[in-house]
């Protein structure tokens, strides 16, 4: 009996072997699947975030060098809108390559605001300011992505935007356009059009005192990310809704500040970052995460269905050759390999019925032939179909997942327990 016992121990490892190779190939089929979602994105365009308007003003000062001559350094005053509105319709579509797919999109963006002049703290500048040479940029981290010209309307006039920013800009890359603005008025009021591709997610950089987005989309099955969750959103079959309030103590941004002499501001930047809001276009848990999971319970299904033919030898004196059990082990080993290649072409829960039956049908099938019985090879078909139905619910549960797992191991492990309550395993030893 020890002997049995150990040789059963040492196969259950084998098998568990066999189990967890196939996690290897989930984590390699997944990198293929990133890469591939990269190539879709790099053609079309990649993840978008709005940074802006913002506009930069040349601020002239002189300065002495070490060496006691004096020079004309140029820096730039940044201002940040008073108010900021955001209207953002998003239109997706799938792309393929080869099995591989990615969420791409056509948004449209309608931004209006106005920018205060008091926010400008003339007081403390010293210096030049180049109110005639002042640039509106939006940034925009891939520009390919600006289907057409994009017009901005300043004070009732429209501006063309051309591509770039500023010199030292808090962004990389961008849009803008040059402006003469008048110092003597106080508010100026903005609007503009933007047709931009992407894929993925949409951020939003809340830059106003007061920012307001509104987003609406034909996707099923957003995730909103970011530092602000949405003041109110609607979900249905036919995409989403959502809006968002945001005032400038979430921000911890102030209103304008002078470019740093070094010309990196990457304090403000990284407080841009973090105020990041927005929606990523998820295609839910993808299938090789559930595959991932379902391997891991793959102990579970081997410790009980040899349990279960350890049973039948010791009830029923019948003998069951280890090398039965390897093949058994093998073959429930091979249902998440299955399920891992038919999942990237059918779906995962087409994949999961296909293996779960297929693997099923082989133990039965083979059970009935080494256990000489109908009615056991029907006990390892019941035991089997619970164990795939309940590891299918337990995939799909989020927060509850915990809870029904420790449950159905404590109901497995009393069941187990009343059915040997009577045996006597001395008995079973010396015979």
């Amino acid at each position: 009996m020890l002997f049995k016992l150990i040789a059963i121990a040492l196969l259950m490892g084998v098998s568990l072997a066999a189990s967890f190779s196939v996690l290897g190939l989930v984590i390699e089929r997944s990198h293929r699947s990133d890469e591939a979602i990269r190539e879709i994105a790099s053609a079309w365009s990649r993840e978008q975030t709005i940074t802006g308007p913002v506009i930069a003003i040349p601020l002239q000062t002189t300065v002495i060098t070490s060496t006691g001559q004096t020079t004309t350094q140029e820096n730039n005053i940044f201002l940040l809108p008073d108010t900021l509105t955001y209207d953002i319709s998003v239109d997706t579509e799938t792309r393929s390559r080869g099995i591989f797919e990615a969420a791409v999109y056509t948004s449209r963006i309608t931004g209006t605001g106005s920018f205060n002049l008091d926010d400008v703290d003339r007081t403390h500048i010293d210096g030049i300011v180049q109110w005639d040479n002042a640039t509106v940029f939006i940034g925009i981290p891939d520009t390919r992505g600006v289907e057409s010209s994009a017009v901005l309307l300043w004070n009732g006039e429209e501006i063309i935007f051309e591509p770039g920013v500023p010199r030292n800009s808090i962004e990389a890359s961008g849009i803008s356009v040059p402006l003469n603005i008048q110092p003597l008025k106080k508010e100026h009021m903005f609007s503009f059009d933007i047709i931009l591709r992407g894929s993925e997610a949409i951020y939003i950089a809340p830059l106003g005192k007061t920012t307001d987005v509104s987003i609406s989309s034909n996707w099923p099955a957003p995730s909103f990310t970011g530092a602000f969750l949405p003041k109110e959103h609607n979900l249905t079959d036919a995409g989403f809704t959502a809006k968002w309030n945001v005032s400038s103590f979430g921000r911890s941004l102030p209103q304008s500040w002078v470019e740093s002499a070094t010309g990196h501001d990457q304090t403000i930047k990284e407080h841009i970052v973090n105020s990041l809001f927005g929606v990523s276009l998820n295609h839910g848990v993808d299938f090789y995460t559930q595959v991932n999971r379902s391997v891991k319970y793959s102990v579970l299904f081997i410790a009980l269905t040899f349990l279960v033919f350890f049973m039948f030898e010791v009830l029923s004196q019948l003998r069951v050759h280890p090398l039965n059990y390897l093949l058994i082990g093998l073959a429930i080993a091979l249902f998440y390999l299955l399920l891992l290649s038919l999942a990237e072409h059918v779906g995962f829960l087409s994949a999961y019925s296909i293996s779960a039956i297929a693997i099923t049908g082989l133990i039965t099938g083979y059970a009935r032939s080494v256990l000489k019985a109908k009615k056991k090879a029907g006990i390892i078909a019941v035991l089997l179909s619970v164990l795939y139905s309940y590891l299918y619910i337990l995939l799909q549960l989020d927060e509850f997942s915990l809870l029904f797992g420790s449950l159905f191991l404590f109901a497995i492990l009393a069941i187990v327990m009343y059915l040997t309550r009577n045996i006597d395993w001395y008995g079973i030893g010396e015979r």
